[in-house]
């Protein structure tokens, strides 16, 4: 059990709330990042996120029952941290397939060092739990560590709990390879694959025999995922095409994915900000790095992701164009680009010198996706711009601004990199709707 204390506190002008815990692991701080605003702050050694009503309830109830948040403003919540405190749980769990054990734990540094050091290591699913040799040696070590640090020890039987899966209930390494190789001969993009393999590896933790799963069985499985944790539309359709290329790609089935009723797409004309609101947006920016990267996307339409793509040497000054790469050879596009935006990325470069990419991160990578995503958050608040916004908003901001002069709609249609007409026709009605405000 993980406590966490929380506590309203003023940072920069602004009401936030302090996340306390004495420990940290990759699968809290996962969770943690997904708050609204989340930041880590150096100075609190803390992380923190925007003042939301009722805090301890909304965490309660998004995050895990492992988990359990106390308002430290509370007398009564602060006996209940001291109280919760006092006890940290184990299970245990012998694998008699491998000879093995697993070990399920709330993160301990000194426990999972000791665990290495015999020779073990930490498991993706499920997450939290670790694999060690089951030995003689191991077991006096970890008993001895375990009694002296008041560990409360949960013996788990090697048919149950989610400590050790069946054998079939996960695919084997190999089989994940092949199907990963798959996508990839396939041109899926990164982000694709990684979200595909994540959710069959999810899908097949709950089913038992990988290899024959009947179409009822991922029926259930995604009406349950949809209605019990309210999924979008087009994350079950996602889901559903995960399911089928696994099967698809493996066994050469679809294991009748194609019975399942996938829900209907709601069609919606996107949001769009008028020039003189996509101005006020870039004047509020003062890094310049961000300040390029948005004004690139504002003004030539491409996503986020070919942005943080464009390498120094797509950009070709003489005729004011860059280069966007398509997943293959044949499906790269060159995009016009203004003065305007060349006297920025010249100014740009003498200040950053970048190699790799034209947007780097760290140690040469591309500028994270993510990073740029909360950015243009915050400075679209800044600019007063009041209605949610994203990467996509600029895009289609674009494209409706073309639609305004006149510009032909196979000329958008290729400028926004869409294989079909049908994509592009969307922005055809946005003449007469009124921008955000």
């Amino acid at each position: 059990m993980r406590i966490v204390k929380t506590q309203k506190i003023l940072y920069n002008h602004e009401i936030r709330i302090q996340l306390i815990t004495n420990s940290e692991d990759a699968y809290y701080i996962r969770l943690v990042r997904k708050l609204p605003d989340s930041r880590w702050s150096k100075h609190l050694n803390s992380w923190h996120f925007c003042n939301i009503q009722n805090h301890i309830s909304y965490l309660n109830r998004i995050f895990p029952s492992d988990i359990k948040f106390y308002d430290i403003s509370n007398p009564e919540a602060l006996v209940k941290v001291n109280e919760e405190s006092l006890e940290k749980r184990i299970s245990v769990c012998q694998n008699n397939r491998d000879n093995s054990i697993i070990l399920n734990f709330l993160y301990d540094r000194e426990l999972a060092s000791m665990i290495i050091n015999l020779g073990g290591k930490a498991l993706e699913e499920p997450a939290r739990a670790w694999k060690v040799e089951n030995s003689l040696g191991a077991h006096e070590q970890l008993n001895t560590y375990l009694k002296k640090a008041n560990y409360r020890i949960e013996v788990v039987s090697d048919s149950a709990g989610p400590s050790c899966p069946e054998k079939e209930s996960v695919p084997s390494p190999g089989d994940m390879g092949k199907f990963i190789n798959a996508l990839k001969s396939l041109n899926y993009k990164n982000r694709t694959i990684k979200q595909y393999t994540y959710n069959v590896k999810r899908f097949l933790s709950t089913v038992q025999g990988s290899h024959a799963v009947s179409s009822e069985k991922i029926r259930d499985y995604v009406d349950d995922m949809s209605i019990g944790k309210n999924l979008s539309r087009s994350y079950q359709n996602q889901l559903i095409n995960s399911i089928n290329a696994y099967y698809k790609t493996l066994y050469n089935k679809p294991f009748g994915i194609t019975e399942i009723p996938r829900p209907k797409r709601l069609r919606s004309q996107p949001s769009v900000l008028s020039r003189q609101e996509v101005d006020r947006l870039i004047q509020v920016i003062p890094n310049i790095k961000h300040n390029v990267l948005i004004s690139m996307i504002t003004l030539t339409g491409i996503t986020v992701g070919e942005a943080v793509s464009v390498k120094p040497e797509d950009l070709d000054y003489l005729n004011n164009h860059v280069f966007i790469r398509g997943r293959n050879e044949n499906q790269g596009r060159s995009i016009p680009l203004t003065n305007e935006l060349i006297e920025k990325i010249v100014i740009y470069r003498n200040y950053y010198h970048p190699g790799n990419y034209l947007f780097e991160g760290y140690h040469g990578a591309k500028y994270s996706e993510r990073s740029i995503q909360k950015a243009i958050k915050k400075y679209a608040s800044k600019a007063g711009i009041l209605k949610k916004i994203s990467t996509n908003t600029l895009r289609h901001s674009f494209a409706a601004q073309l639609v305004e002069r006149g510009t032909d709609i196979r000329s958008i249609q290729q400028l926004m990199g869409h294989k079909s007409i049908r994509t592009t026709e969307i922005y055809k009605p946005l003449k007469s709707v009124q921008t955000v405000s």
